[in-house]
């Protein structure tokens, strides 16, 4: 037990305990603590911090909590399914499945459903305490409306929930005429003026509906085609619609993409498209570019990282990521992408990320089909502005087919180079060593992009992939071969 200055607070390993000089008064709090004991306590005048103990020698935890009219975390503890949103100002953390003990297995029994609330100012996590707050949860969705980030359903001790939440610095529950049934692992995007619900889980039963949010009251449409029931994908709005992608059904792990715009679903057919997954993370630069993150595949935990134009998926080569991950939350900040927590196949992660910036991805698109002949050079001029998002703007130029030879920039033969805003001429070239073969070239401009953690500087990210670039060059330089001895 410990004294916080007016009252005496006591957890017994089960229960938090009040005693104020006369009585005892058992509180409910917003979180329930792992069953423990030989926990040590301490206190100051304002509050009371718990550290450790154990569960019947199982479990050895080496948690720390504080006691604030209510148990937080005392740090960003390791944690899974949690959400996150960008309030326009910095990322803000809420709920999730944590770890108590330093057995981190995600199947341990040291795991609790948290209420905390965090924000990353900086480089640094810091705690919102609040004496109000929705009940501890995991799976929960969150968007933000441009005033308040909302939140709606998951699920916990309790079961699952059908509750909703708005929270711009305190938290108001919301209760509109309608509501969704309970559910968790759904997906929601905001489409404005509307919040858009997808899918979900509510007892063994995964679900298919849609339902919009109009700011008074959820309506659900009666949509007849629509994507498949499923827990664990993801959503996102990208300036023009939202695109759902992935999770996981009765049938298994899946990788399709739908577009949702005018209250219509549509399933898009794109050219390529990430291995099936759940779990993942999907962000919006608000510019033009969806990145995909990670997640849970047919292979486990996967750090693969692709983005999504608005008609394509296309793979990028990261040569230092985050390692493996799912159930993990990412969110824009305005500059970078912010990657925070998940699981691995053995244990939950606290580590935090800084990804990107990917944004405007794809600056021009240059597609010419000509019929070649043995060593023909390939000549395009095209003028491109760049625009004043990017300062400096170092672009990575890449090809489908063919041995790469140069960019002309402004006269500067180069093949990669720091460009300011402001309209460039690029002359793309291209020698081909197959003969009498139709080709479409596609010379893509795109911005380079880095990864970095809150401690130290990782290497570059490139959209271009170095090892494919040797061996088209190695299979070029047989090909000549070949064609000596014919």
């Amino acid at each position: 037990m410990a004294y916080n200055g007016s009252v005496i607070i006591f957890f017994d390993g089960f229960l938090t305990w009040f005693f104020d000089g006369t009585d005892w008064t058992n509180i409910i709090t917003n979180i329930n603590l792992q069953s423990r004991s030989f926990q040590l306590m301490t206190g100051n005048s304002s509050s009371v911090m718990l550290f450790g103990g154990s569960e019947i020698d199982i479990v050895i935890y080496g948690d720390s909590w504080v006691y604030d009219n209510g148990w937080f975390p005392a740090t960003m503890m390791d944690r899974s399914e949690a959400v996150m949103i960008f309030d326009g100002a910095n990322p803000v953390l809420f709920s999730g499945t944590g770890v108590c003990g330093n057995i981190r297995n995600t199947n341990s029994l040291a795991t609790v459903f948290l209420s905390d609330v965090w924000t990353f100012i900086g480089n640094t996590w810091l705690p919102i305490r609040l004496p109000y707050s929705p009940p501890a949860r995991s799976g929960t969705t969150a968007i933000y409306n441009g005033e308040a980030m909302v939140i709606f359903g998951g699920n916990n001790d309790n079961g699952y929930l059908g509750d909703m939440w708005s929270f711009n610095g305190t938290w108001t529950q919301l209760s509109p005429p309608h509501l969704p049934s309970a559910r968790s692992n759904a997906a929601m995007s905001y489409d404005p003026p509307n919040s858009i619900l997808f899918g979900g889980q509510n007892t063994m039963t995964y679900l298919d509906d849609t339902w919009i949010f109009d700011g008074v009251d959820w309506t659900q449409l009666g949509t007849i085609y629509s994507p498949t029931a499923r827990i664990h994908s993801v959503m996102k709005y990208n300036g023009t619609s939202s695109i759902l992608f992935g999770g996981y059904n009765i049938n298994g792990i899946l990788n399709d993409t739908w577009t949702f715009s005018d209250n219509v679903w549509t399933l898009l057919s794109t050219a390529t498209s990430p291995p099936p997954r759940y779990q993942s993370d999907l962000a919006y630069d608000r510019i033009s570019t969806l990145v995909l993150f990670g997640g849970y595949g047919s292979n486990g935990s996967t750090n693969d990282i692709w983005i999504f134009d608005g008609i394509d998926w296309r793979y990028t080569i990261a040569t230092d990521p985050p390692p493996s991950r799912y159930g993990s939350v990412m969110t824009y900040n305005g500059t970078r992408f912010i990657l925070v927590g998940g699981s691995n196949d053995v244990f939950r992660l606290d580590d935090t990320w800084s990804l990107g910036p990917f944004g405007t991805a794809i600056i021009s698109n240059l597609t010419d089909t000509i019929t070649t002949v043995q060593s023909t050079n390939y000549s395009k001029q095209i003028v491109i502005t760049i625009p004043n998002t990017f300062s400096p703007y170092t672009p990575v130029f890449s090809i489908v087919h063919g041995q790469f030879l140069n960019i002309d920039m402004n006269g500067l033969i180069t093949t990669a180079g720091t460009l300011t805003p402001g309209s460039y001429s690029l002359t793309f070239k291209v020698k081909i060593y197959e003969q009498f073969i139709s080709y479409t070239f596609i010379l893509i401009v795109s911005n380079a992009a880095s990864s970095t953690t809150v401690d130290r500087q990782l290497s570059d990210l490139r959209y271009e992939d170095r090892r494919l670039r040797h061996k088209i060059r190695r299979l070029s330089r047989r090909v000549r071969r070949l064609e000596r001895l014919l």
